[in-house]
């Protein structure tokens, strides 16, 4: 006679490191250098069982036209294996030719499932809708939105001929069709990168059954914690959450996403922490790698002592 033992059901932890909207701040990006290896080494940010390590950029990372500053940016995606990010509004402030050029052999992705591109334009190559992320085994559905408002934001409009974003009635379809896409394929965790802004983002968990995370941006809102309501929805249809995170502006914070899903690719556990970017110091090999591109700051004098701050 053979003992029989049930199995509990199968569970999947998951850890998804974000930023969004750094806008090329060098000195936040090498503080959040530091979180990030201290993410890819060690416990502090992530449960001590076997877990699946993510990470992703929700747009906005580059800023202007400063070649310089762009290419130090990509450095900071490469060195700390970013997965993918959203194209936002900054990172198309330069020509498409030199968006090309600064990324070209990055290993993660930029992404706007809704660009709308011509087959000869020089982008259509490099945007990446959406993709399968597969990690310990596990595979996640990631896709990327660009603004709806791009071209009320980007200086330079005539650079982008034959490019479009569609609207967001026109998104939210499409967006549907590829969540039961990928649903089909057996993908059950679905990921959405969207530089789109917070109201957008909640039109989208409201509207669209099967995504799992939206990792936002573009509106600059600092969403602590997960609060229902806020940046916390459940479907109507099959009461699954869907969760939305955003980490201000500047780089100034930094978010971990801490989430198990069931058999069955539903999250049943979650804990958003965001995290003050000044609590970790200057990462210095990154230094080192700007100080290249950018040249080293002068020093013009050492302050040997200062006078107390007044007390308040």
């Amino acid at each position: 006679m053979v003992n029989s033992v049930s199995q509990a059901p199968k569970t999947t932890k998951t850890s998804i490191f974000y930023v969004n909207d750094i806008h090329g701040q060098t000195v936040n990006m090498e503080r959040i250098t530091s979180a990030s290896k201290s993410f890819d080494v060690n416990d502090s940010f992530v449960p001590s069982e076997k877990v699946d390590k993510l990470k992703f950029a929700a747009g906005d990372v580059l800023l202007g036209e400063d070649l310089k500053v762009n290419t130090a940016a990509d450095k900071y995606l490469r060195v700390n294996k970013f997965m993918a990010s959203a194209l936002g509004n900054l990172e198309l402030d330069i020509a498409p030719e030199d968006i090309v050029k600064i990324t070209e052999n990055a290993e993660y992705k930029l992404m706007g499932f809704n660009a709308k591109t011509d087959e000869n334009n020089i982008l259509n190559k490099r945007i990446t809708k959406s993709y399968i992320q597969e990690q310990n085994g596990t595979k996640y559905g990631v896709i990327g939105l660009m603004p709806f408002d791009l071209f009320n934001r980007i200086k330079y409009k005539d650079r982008f001929d034959g490019l479009d974003v569609k609207d967001v009635d026109l998104t939210i379809n499409e967006l549907q069709k590829e969540v039961d896409r990928l649903k089909k394929e057996g993908i059950d965790k679905i990921i959405v990168l969207s530089h789109t802004g917070y109201e957008n983002e909640v039109k989208i968990a409201n509207g669209v059954e099967g995504i799992d995370v939206i990792l936002g941006g573009h509106s600059h809102d600092l969403i602590q914690d997960i609060k229902e309501g806020k940046n916390l929805f459940y479907s109507q249809k099959t009461g699954e959450p869907t969760i939305i995170t955003q980490a201000g502006r500047d780089g100034n914070y930094f978010g971990v996403l801490n989430l198990e899903f069931d058999d069955k690719g539903v999250i049943t556990k979650a804990q958003n922490n965001v995290t003050k970017t000044n609590t970790f110091k200057k990462n210095l090999a990154l230094r080192n790698i700007f100080d290249k591109l950018l040249g080293a700051s002068e020093k013009v004098g050492f302050i040997n002592s200062a006078d107390p701050a007044p007390q308040k």
